[in-house]
């Protein structure tokens, strides 16, 4: 690899890190893109420590993109990515956004999508914890805690309907636990 390539992807990964996430709502802390994905793939890592290489990367990669498409608020993407025509579009131009800077989200298998999914979805309810936490006990930063607590469940249904391992739901089913149980001291 070429100086010049090697410092296009590391400018990449150095902006794709500092964007903004929950930015429409007050924090106490301020969080980005490199603060998530690093929490999504620890959570990986915790959920399932024989975790392959490939879902580890993904979890640090999945949200660079949002450096040239913005970061959409969870519920405002559901809604969006419910049209089949927009999720496969919006997904294609992250995945060319990636892949124009030598950073492409490696090949995941259904489960393997699906864990990243889970991790991130945690994340941002792990996220709003510590924002409780730190006294942000606004109405707001509780309906996004329970908002993705509800798109949890809904994950975990998912799950059951399709061929994922028993294992593997059973993992999800004990970290939703762990982290509603961490709720709850608060």
């Amino acid at each position: 690899m070429t100086i010049p390539a090697l410092q296009n992807k590391i400018e990449f990964f150095m902006n794709g890190s500092n964007v903004k996430r929950f930015h429409t709502i007050p924090t106490v802390k301020e969080e980005t893109v490199g603060h998530h994905s690093h929490g999504v793939a620890l959570l990986i890592s915790i959920m399932f420590p024989e975790s392959h290489y490939n879902i580890i990367y993904a979890a640090l990669l999945h949200d660079l993109a949002e450096q040239v498409t913005g970061d959409i608020p969870s519920p405002q993407s559901r809604k969006l990515k419910e049209d089949p025509s927009f999720k496969s579009k919006y997904e294609k131009i992250e995945d060319e956004i990636l892949e124009k800077n030598s950073l492409p989200l490696p090949k995941l298998n259904e489960t393997e999508k699906l864990t990243l999914k889970f991790a991130d979805i945690m994340h941002g309810a792990l996220t709003c914890i510590q924002e409780m936490r730190l006294g942000n006990n606004t109405q707001q930063i509780k309906h996004v805690y329970n908002t993705y607590i509800d798109y949890a469940y809904d994950l975990i249904g998912l799950c059951m309907n399709r061929s994922i391992p028993d294992y593997t739901v059973g993992r999800f089913r004990s970290t939703l636990q762990s982290v509603i149980d961490i709720e709850s001291e608060i």
